[in-house]
């Protein structure tokens, strides 16, 4: 009897604690925005940095590392660096690649 009012209340308890799944860690770049947003943009680079040490080749991230260094920080050959090692990074589809 116990058994079944497991199997009925587990749909119910996954929603108040997220069930068995694990959750896949991502970067956070939220910070790193703000501090853009703000003019604070080598604390920006910072940021991106940490999260970049953590999660290496992501996209995202390597994309608003160059967007800063070529558009806030005036450094272009920075920013063409940053984009030419996002490119040769293997995982990184067409239509990624080309963005970049």
């Amino acid at each position: 009897m116990g058994a079944s009012l497991s199997i009925f209340a587990k749909p119910f308890e996954s929603l108040y604690d997220g069930g068995d799944r694990e959750i896949e860690p991502h970067p956070m770049y939220s910070i790193a925005q703000a501090k853009r947003n703000r003019g604070h943009y080598t604390e920006a680079v910072a940021e991106i940095r940490k999260q970049l040490a953590k999660f290496p080749g992501d996209f995202d991230g390597q994309l608003m590392l160059a967007a800063i260094e070529a558009e806030n920080l005036n450094d272009l050959e920075g920013a063409a660096i940053t984009i030419q090692r996002l490119c040769l990074q293997p995982g990184h589809g067409p239509r990624n690649i080309a963005l970049a």
